[in-house]
């Protein structure tokens, strides 16, 4: 459904709105981005799963740089469905690359973050 279509049909329905306003600062909190902490938390056991080899301390630093900046700023929750994804491929042989595991991640950040923009324009 296009954008405004959707965000003036929710406008119409005033149960709709009202819930819209009420969940509106969780909806936020739910699509904010996770950050480093987390991505290294999530990544973290695949680790072990998919056998990466040991690194120095400055090794280990860089290579959780490129991850952190590339998937920082997804969603929590569609960080980990995106793991998931990945780790339930019948193809995943190997510790996911930032780029592609981030296109895994944002098939589901996509339709949270729609939410978010109609929820938004909706209570405006």
């Amino acid at each position: 459904m296009p954008f405004q279509l959707a965000v003036d049909e929710l406008r119409q329905d005033e149960g709709a709105l009202a819930e819209i306003r009420q969940t509106l600062p969780a909806l936020e909190r739910h699509c904010e981005p996770c950050g480093p902490k987390a991505v290294i938390g999530v990544l973290t056991p695949m680790v072990t799963l998919y056998g990466v080899q040991d690194r120095s301390e400055a090794e280990w630093r860089t290579f959780w740089g490129f991850y952190t900046r590339a998937l920082g700023d997804l969603p929590l929750e569609a960080l980990k469905r995106g793991v998931e994804d990945y780790v339930a491929a019948a193809d995943s042989e190997f510790f996911p690359k930032p780029g592609p595991l981030k296109a895994m991640c944002e098939r589901h950040a996509i339709p949270m973050r729609t939410a978010l923009g109609r929820s938004r324009r909706a209570a405006a």
